[in-house]
């Protein structure tokens, strides 16, 4: 993995690591009980909540233009997406009948405002993966076949620190934007971004997308101007088992990383304290 440049106070507000596959039918409510106990030690609380939708990237097929990690509630479904939560609620695990994901995410009250990088939480969910892997072969229930990855960067980006007025100097955020020279249109109230990008292999073939996308927001409680800057990457795993999904999850964070670097702007970086280890 490449050593990119760190930041001191980076603007992260959540990261999910995920891995999506042929679902599972006999994996039932009870199974959940049985799995717990294989992380009850870490993440001793539990939620369910509603499962999320398959997601899959296609190439050569013009279609809906897809987006980041799905919170729809419209699913039914007999089988609910249990959460597995440490003990102050910033890092969990999800596993519902097509998916696996592990989350870090930093809460309001300022609980887990230290992330702790991504090489350590891609650790953290190798080992995951692995535990829940022998448990769903030792229940008879696998091997699980993956069909996608996802590495997914949500970032809270302040305008206060940056004395940044509102969100018409978005100029100020994000570099690809510009500002309009007509005098009627100079300066927008707000803007928003979506954007994604092709992610391709050594001979140039595309091996998953990188979706941006930044959208306007007031921090919740104060009326601060922000933007919610996302960077998701998903593709198909780049080889079998679990090293071709670490492979493919390296190359989203490849992606991701830079693409955050090249559309957030130096100023905003130095804010942040930008240095190399």
């Amino acid at each position: 993995m490449n050593d990119y440049p760190h930041f001191k106070t980076p603007p992260l507000a959540e990261v999910a690591i995920s891995i999506q596959f042929e679902p599972l039918q006999n994996l039932h409510a009870a199974h959940y009980g049985l799995l717990w106990r294989e992380f009850r030690g870490s993440y001793p609380k539990t939620q369910e909540h509603p499962p999320l939708p398959p997601v899959t990237e296609n190439f050569g097929v013009h279609g809906p233009f897809p987006q980041g990690i799905n919170l729809s509630f419209g699913l039914a479904s007999l089988m609910p997406r249990c959460w597995f939560l440490n003990e102050d609620e910033t890092q969990l695990i999800q596993i519902q009948q097509d998916r696996f994901i592990h989350n870090w995410r930093k809460r309001e009250d300022g609980a887990g405002a230290t992330y702790p990088r991504y090489r350590v939480l891609r650790e953290s969910f190798r080992a995951e993966l692995g535990t829940f892997f022998r448990f769903l072969e030792r229940e008879g229930l696998g091997p699980p076949k993956p069909n996608q990855c996802e590495l997914v960067y949500v970032n809270q980006i302040s305008l206060a620190p940056a004395d940044l007025a509102d969100h018409g100097d978005f100029a100020k955020v994000v570099t690809a934007w510009h500002d309009l020279e007509d005098p009627l249109l100079s300066r927008p109230e707000n803007v928003g971004i979506n954007a994604r990008y092709v992610m391709k292999d050594q001979s140039g073939g595309p091996i998953g997308r990188l979706h941006v996308t930044f959208s306007p927001l007031f921090i919740q409680g104060q009326n601060e101007p922000a933007y919610q800057a996302q960077f998701l990457g998903r593709g198909a795993p780049l080889g079998e088992g679990l090293e071709g999904v670490l492979e493919f999850l390296d190359k989203a964070h490849e992606y991701a990383i830079r693409g955050f670097l090249s559309m957030t702007s130096p100023g905003l970086q130095q804010i942040w304290g930008i240095y190399r280890a």
